[in-house]
């Protein structure tokens, strides 16, 4: 089998010539390959010709130079560990035994000195402080014995013929004692002439006459300054001068008082209270005025005719959105009579899943197989109506996903569940999607549900508001695989921003139940359906975009790694 590939070369180094000089890289390059390995023929050949199975080859082609580029730095990773580790056991080996042959050569310099019976160190000590050894012959010599060097020196200098001793004999009339006496009585009879002499009061020098006559002196200019002083404040306390300042003080109160009386005065004109008086009057008119009905022209008026055109406006639009839904109802109802006169057109529910399971996968890039009448990996079992394959662009490609849908009446969530994990094995798939007919779902079944590696939907081919079901639970499963895919990495804040979307998606599908159970009582609900559905509406579709955000950002992480 032939095929041609023409595609970008990138993520690769650049080859080198023989020589090490880099070979040019072009921006294409065009491949004819034959394919003769079965397993590879049968797969391009389950793929229509034409781009899609072109577009298989060149993933298959990329997926395989990614996986030879990485086991290549494997093996050079591995090359550098083991020459490291084998540097490293050479290193240890060097080490220890520099390191004996170090303590040997301490060991025995410290022996030699330090040992008791042989060392040097212990024979010198022995030397200096045995019985008549070095040190004891020193001090002998030194300071033992009355005609040692020591007691020779003090007979000089402190002995009975010595100066010092002559000199500090009382007796001695040039002796220190005499001559020390005879200073400390001249000194003494000197100061006490000169203290009786500052404290006598017939020296007119002396401190005691200058004392008593500056007193004097000072104790009369006092006298003066104070009665000075006292004729001053008694004078500025008189009202019979104008200028003291009792006076003043006395004409600054009158004054104050008459302007304080004129401002709250209504007799002026002119006075703050009269103006005040003036505003509010004209204040209190102007709120009259303007809250009054009987003038058109009024703010009170002009209010009551906006709110009455809004509630007019309102009621028609009510009248209006009740009439649509009337209409939308009558022609659901019409078209499900119809459909179950002609049995959805020929398709039976599980046609109808893997078609519309098929469009939402081939707008992802991915691959569906219907393998409903193919037995899986346990023999004789076809659990398993359809298996999606994830596309090369998703982060965790290769991935499988099996589709069962059922459209038997009294179908529980634990039977569900066990034929799930059943599927599960028998089709090779980390995730399950289980499609549940509404016209089979027993009553109280929820329309969306996650239980583990498991998504349960209920979904009707007819009802086009239920699409919505069946593409996020899409959605979610294709959004496990890549949180399964990188769950041990570092991009914690990515999964739980995933895990956040799928719980935003929970609660929207929920909500739109409640729709259906409003939609029962249209005429009173109308305004609260609504609400409720633009509200839902918007919200379903922010976390389906924040699920694609995420899963998209985890897939570039992915592919950026692989590269580097």
């Amino acid at each position: 089998m032939n095929t041609a590939v023409h595609a970008p070369i990138t993520g690769f180094p650049p080859a080198l010539a023989p020589e090490g000089i880099p070979i040019p890289i072009p921006d294409s390059l065009e491949l004819h390959l034959s394919v003769d390995e079965p397993s590879m023929v049968a797969q391009l050949c389950g793929v229509p010709e034409g781009r899609a199975r072109h577009d298989l080859a060149l993933a298959s082609l990329r997926i395989g130079l990614l996986a030879l580029d990485q086991a290549r730095g494997r093996i050079d990773a591995d090359v550098v560990a083991t020459e490291g580790r084998r540097l490293l056991e050479r290193l240890g080996d060097l080490l220890d035994a520099n390191s004996r042959e170090t303590q040997t050569r301490i060991t025995g310099t410290l022996r030699e000195y330090f040992d008791p019976q042989s060392g040097r160190f212990e024979e010198r000590v022995q030397r200096l402080v045995r019985r008549d050894g070095e040190l004891e012959e020193l001090l002998k010599r030194h300071v033992g014995g009355p005609d040692s060097e020591i007691a020779r020196t003090l007979a000089t200098l402190v002995g009975r013929d010595s100066e010092l001793v002559r000199r500090l004999d009382p007796s001695s009339a040039d002796g220190i004692l005499r001559a020390l006496t005879e200073t400390l009585e001249e000194q003494l009879r000197t100061q006490r002439e000169r203290v009786l002499a500052e404290f006598s009061l017939d020296n007119s020098q002396g401190a005691l006459t200058r004392m008593l006559s500056e007193l004097g002196e000072r104790h009369g200019a006092l006298e003066g300054r104070i009665e000075e002083r006292i004729a001053d404040v008694v004078r500025e306390f008189s009202l019979d001068d104008e200028s003291s300042a009792l006076s003043r003080l006395v004409r600054s109160v009158e004054r104050a008082q008459k302007t304080i009386t004129a401002e709250f005065s209504l007799d002026s004109e002119t006075s703050a209270l009269s103006r005040m008086a003036k505003q509010l009057d004209r204040t209190t008119r102007t709120l009259e005025a303007q809250l009054t009905l009987d003038d058109d022209a009024s703010a009170l008026s002009r209010l009551r005719r906006e709110l009455m055109t809004i509630l007019q406006s309102s009621d028609e639009s009510n009248q209006r959105f009740q009439e649509e839904v009337k209409i939308a109802i009558r022609e659901l109802v019409a078209r499900r009579e119809e459909a179950a006169r002609s049995t959805t057109h020929g398709f039976t529910f599980q046609d109808a899943v893997f078609a519309a399971i098929e469009r939402l996968a081939r707008s992802r890039g991915d691959i569906v197989e219907d393998v409903a009448s193919v037995p899986g990996t346990i023999a004789r079992c076809k659990k398993g109506d359809a298996v999606v394959t994830l596309g090369a662009e998703h982060i965790a490609a290769g991935a499988r996903i099996v589709v069962e849908s059922k459209d038997d009446a009294g179908y529980k969530i634990t039977r569900a569940l066990e034929e799930m994990q059943e599927a599960r094995k028998n089709r090779e798939a980390s995730l399950g999607l289980f499609v549940l007919s509404s016209n089979a779902a027993p009553n109280g079944t929820p329309g969306f549900a996650r239980h583990g590696d498991d998504v349960i939907i209920v979904w009707n081919p007819e009802d086009p508001a239920t699409d919505v079901r069946l593409e996020a639970g899409f959605e979610v499963c294709r959004s496990l695989t890549a949180r399964r895919a990188r769950e041990s990495s570092t991009h914690g804040a990515d999964l739980a921003a995933i895990e956040q979307a799928i719980l935003g998606i929970e609660r929207c599908l929920s909500g739109m139940e409640e729709i259906e159970t409003w939609a029962k009582t249209v005429e009173n609900n109308g305004k609260k359906i609504l609400q409720r559905v633009q509200t839902d509406r918007g919200a379903l579709a922010d976390q389906v975009n924040s699920l694609r955000d995420h899963t998209a950002a985890l897939r570039t992480s992915l592919v950026g790694e692989s590269q580097a």
